[in-house]
Parts: C-alpha cells; sequence; structure tokens
C-alpha cells in the first residue's frame, strides 16, 4: 500500500512546517520519498534492519559509525493491520525526535489507513457498478431474446397460417375439381341414359311399325282368302 506518490505526498504536505529531514523507505528499505531529492532511490541499511529485524524503531547517533546512506536520526516502522509496510526516519539527534518521529509515524499510518479505505471505496464502487452493468446488460440481453423469440414466434405463426392457407387452398381446389368430376361423370351417364333410351324409343317404334306392317298385310291376306 505504502509507495512513491503517497510517500511524496505525504512529506510535501509537512515541507513547510517541518524543518527536520524526512526520508520514508519502503519494505526493502530502499527510500522512495525525502526532501533531499537526492537521497531518493539509495538503500537505507538501518531502515531494512528495523523490517528484517521486526524492532520497534532503530536510533542512529552522531557518535556511531554510519553505514553508507545512514545519517543521525530515528528510523520507526510503518505498520498497517499488523504487517510492516516501511520505514520512517527523520534526520537529526534522536532524542529531540522521539516525539516528532512517532507523531509522523502515527500521522503517516493514518494516512495509509485512509488511502486504503479509498481505495476499498473506489474498489468496492467499481464492483457495484460493474454488478449493476452486468445486471443491466443481463436484463436487456433477456429482453433482446424475449424480442428476438417473439419475433420469431410471430414469423413461425405468420409462416404457419400461410402454409395453413394453401393447404387449405389446394384442398378446396381438389374437392372443386372432385366436384366437376363428380357432375362431369353424372351428365356423362345421363347422357349416355339419355341416348340408350332414345335408342330404345327408336328400336320400340321401329318394332311398332313392323309389327303394324306385318299385321296390316295380315289383314289384307284374310281379306283376300275370304272374298274368293
Amino acid at each position: 500500500m505504502l509507495n512513491q506518490e503517497i510517500a511524496q505526498r505525504f512529506i510535501d504536505r509537512l515541507d513547510r512546517v517541518l524543518d527536520f529531514n524526512i526520508n520514508i523507505m519502503d519494505n526493502r528499505g530502499i527510500i522512495i520519498a525525502s526532501r533531499d531529492p537526492l537521497r531518493i532511490g539509495t538503500f537505507h541499511e538501518v531502515a531494512r534492519e528495523v523490517l528484517v529485524k521486526g524492532l520497534s524503531g532503530l536510533s542512529v547517533s552522531r557518535d556511531e559509525i554510519l553505514p553508507p546512506g545512514v545519517r543521525p536520526g530515528i528510523n520507526l516502522p510503518v505498520v498497517l493491520d499488523g504487517n510492516p509496510e516501511g520505514v520512517i526516519g527523520v534526520t537529526g539527534d534522536a532524542p529531540e525526535l522521539a516525539n516528532v518521529a512517532a507523531a509522523l509515524k502515527s500521522s503517516l499510518e493514518t494516512m495509509l489507513e485512509y488511502e486504503r479505505q479509498q481505495a476499498d471505496a473506489v474498489a468496492r464502487q467499481r464492483r457495484e457498478i460493474e454488478s449493476t452493468q452486468a445486471r443491466e446488460f443481463s436484463t436487456a440481453q433477456e429482453i433482446k431474446s424475449q424480442e428476438h423469440a417473439k419475433a420469431e414466434l410471430a414469423r413461425l405463426e405468420s409462416e404457419q397460417q400461410v402454409a395453413v392457407r394453401a393447404i387449405n387452398k389446394q384442398r378446396e381446389e381438389e374437392v372443386a375439381t372432385k366436384n366437376r368430376e363428380r357432375v362431369l361423370v353424372v351428365e356423362t351417364e345421363t347422357v349416355e341414359k339419355e341416348r340408350a333410351l332414345q335408342v330404345i324409343a327408336r328400336e320400340r317404334e321401329t318394332d311398332l311399325q313392323r309389327y303394324a306392317k306385318d299385321k296390316e298385310l295380315e289383314n289384307k291376306f284374310l281379306r283376300s282368302g275370304v272374298i274368293e
């Protein structure tokens, strides 16, 4: 959570109210922010020792042999949720800086906690927005799917109606054709019957005429026999 941007912002806020040089080291012991730009990026051996050994703080006096990159002062761990995030160091005579260093440590930890809460709030808001967008997208997709299903159903119903009308029309045409065929058969049978009746009538008339002639001849023959 402790990074160069937050650390330098913390130091810049204190630049006008404190005369002490302040260094902030990350969990590797590298100075990531300082009032002395030349020290940024250098290794701070004491800060690393505080982190590795889990010390509550480590003071360095002017009388000691100082390792490279270290100046007299006090160095305190910066802790967030029980985990060391880095070290804050204040340059100067250690006895005079104890209260200042403790206050700066507490202020930086409070700032880190606030930044984390802000980051959590932003992340939570982002998740809520993404969740809302996902629900809205899901709802939109569902509506779109329903509309597509309705359109597809309407299309199928329309096609079915067209197919039913075509089938009905075909059936009507088939029925009409069969009716015409039946009518034609009846008419043909009627004509054939009439022709047959006419033939029978003509044959009967012919038979009657022949019978009449035969009868007339018979009468003539009878009359001629009587006269003799």
